[in-house]
């Protein structure tokens, strides 16, 4: 096997939903902002909070795919509905939310050395 061919077969895995993986283990530091909804919130209000959650945990997952396809376009739409999200899980899971700002692609691209 040559190194285009081996190259080639590492890209073929890097695609799909194996690209994911990586970055979905991030997710689980959501777990704490699950954890203070259930402490500060009851009700619909946190019914709101695990919503929120939830679609802040796809939206940042397809802000990684974005990030890594050079789509700095759509990256930039998902972060901001990334921040939005948040915003909205302030009131509910208080200092707890905290924890999404951590978990953003741009907090983890910026700290690596990427940022220009």
């Amino acid at each position: 096997m040559d190194f285009d061919e081996w190259d080639q077969n590492q890209r073929k895995w890097a695609r799909g939903w194996r690209s994911l993986i990586f970055p979905g283990l991030f997710l689980l530091y959501l777990g704490q902002t699950a954890h203070g909804i259930g402490l500060h919130a009851s009700g619909t209000e946190a019914l709101v909070g695990y919503v929120t959650l939830i679609a802040f945990g796809v939206v940042y997952l397809a802000a990684m795919r974005a990030r890594w396809r050079d789509h700095p376009e759509r990256f930039h739409h998902l972060f901001f509905v990334m921040l939005a999200l948040f915003v909205i899980e302030v009131p509910i899971a208080h200092e707890d939310a905290f924890v999404m700002c951590c978990s953003s692609p741009c907090t983890r691209w910026r700290c690596s050395g990427h940022a220009r």
